[in-house]
């Protein structure tokens, strides 16, 4: 599940760089000057973990026909996310057409059922089972920088990438784990990682912008730990993705002072921007 969702974002992170060479509909983001190029924007959403949907089995000790054995089942619990922050649109780079920053709220969670046996021969023998959870909760500051490739009349696609560094203020981690288990891992409370976010957008008007999202890591940075995009909770790796659903507010540009009655014409670019 994994490697195909990775197989996934970089097929449409092609898809999206081939459809800049088509003819584009009308670009989402308005340009000056009847616009501001700048404003906030706020959005909610869901964080999840991808694992692997085999059970693994870890041999803790073999004696000749003696095995003490743990096998391993994983899963990730939907849980709350949400994110403000300011936006700025980018007029002079052909493929990125602006960038974001901001503060972010986020819970993962996730279960590790584990079932423990010794194996003598042909003879099993339970020893212990039960479940390890986990519920970290992050404040995380965020920047991205992202290219639009409409498509048509108000809808588009979005490709975001950024960095962000995150800090886990309250984290629960039940780990009633089997007293033979070889080792135990946990996500840091404190960690950065750059990140990919693929959207497709709708201009619900000429003041709004709504941009649903699936959002993940691209690679660990802190700590570095080798190409790895994958969280360490108990003796399981889980893959977080973030399911996010974004308001983007467009402020028409508001002039302070009302120009002179014999001012010369209009701004410059303003008849292209009514077009």
């Amino acid at each position: 599940m994994t490697r195909f969702f990775t197989v996934f974002i970089f097929l449409l992170i092609g898809f999206s760089v081939f459809g800049q060479y088509k003819k584009k509909p009308q670009d989402p983001f308005p340009k000056p000057p009847r616009y501001n190029q700048k404003g906030w924007f706020f959005g909610p959403g869901l964080t999840h973990h991808l694992v692997n949907p085999q059970e693994k089995t870890i041999i803790l000790s073999q004696n000749n026909d003696t095995i003490l054995q743990s096998t391993f089942a994983e899963r990730g619990n939907l849980r709350a996310y949400a994110e403000v922050g300011r936006y700025k649109i980018i007029n002079n780079l052909y493929f990125f057409r602006y960038l974001d920053y901001g503060l972010a709220y986020k819970n993962y969670a996730g279960i590790e059922k584990f079932d423990e046996s010794l194996n003598i021969s042909d003879l099993s023998i339970p020893v212990s089972s039960g479940q390890n959870t986990f519920s970290d909760h992050y404040a995380s500051l965020f920047f991205n920088i992202s290219n639009i490739v409409p498509l048509k009349q108000k809808i588009f696609l979005q490709n975001s990438f950024g960095f962000l560094a995150e800090w886990a203020f309250l984290a629960n981690r039940n780990d009633v784990q089997p007293s033979l288990m070889s080792t135990q891992k946990f996500a840091p409370r404190t960690r950065a990682e750059l990140t990919y976010k693929f959207g497709l957008g709708y201009k619900y008007s000429d003041r709004l912008l709504i941009i649903p999202s699936v959002k993940t890591s691209l690679l660990n940075v802190l700590p570095w730990d080798g190409v790895d995009f994958t969280l360490p909770y108990f003796s399981s790796n889980y893959k977080p993705v973030i399911f996010s659903l974004r308001f983007i507010f467009l402020n028409q540009f508001k002039q302070k002072k009302c120009p002179p009655v014999d001012a010369i014409g209009i701004p410059e670019g303003y008849e292209q921007q009514e077009q």
